[in-house]
């Protein structure tokens, strides 16, 4: 638990995380609480996430992964030099071809 030094704050989040807060809970939480995000440095502006079960933490973890894996793979696309493609269209033709056909002689 990340939050060991302070088991109240702990336990907060932990009735948080099912819809169980109490008055005294939610005065806790919003003092710890940013009001505007924008201030925040950008590696930190979306970092919080409170999940109830380890299965859902994986689950956000993967699918943030994801996220994280098609914008590089974008961001490769938008600055690749499109007049050197170093024979990636042919490359992609016979991947496709594969696929359909299933021949290994069309690679010939």
């Amino acid at each position: 638990m990340r939050q060991k030094d302070d088991l109240r704050f702990a336990e907060a989040l932990t009735r948080l995380a099912y819809g169980r807060t109490t008055a005294e809970d939610n005065s806790m939480i919003s003092s710890r609480c940013f009001n505007d995000e924008d201030s925040l440095p950008l590696d930190v502006q979306r970092c919080l996430r409170l999940i109830a079960t380890n299965k859902e933490a994986i689950c956000s973890i993967r699918n943030e992964l994801d996220k994280c894996q098609k914008n590089k793979a974008r961001h490769e696309l938008e600055v690749m030099d499109k007049k050197n493609t170093q024979n990636l269209i042919r490359q992609l033709e016979l991947n496709h071809r594969i696929k359909i056909y299933g021949f290994e002689q069309i690679l010939m």
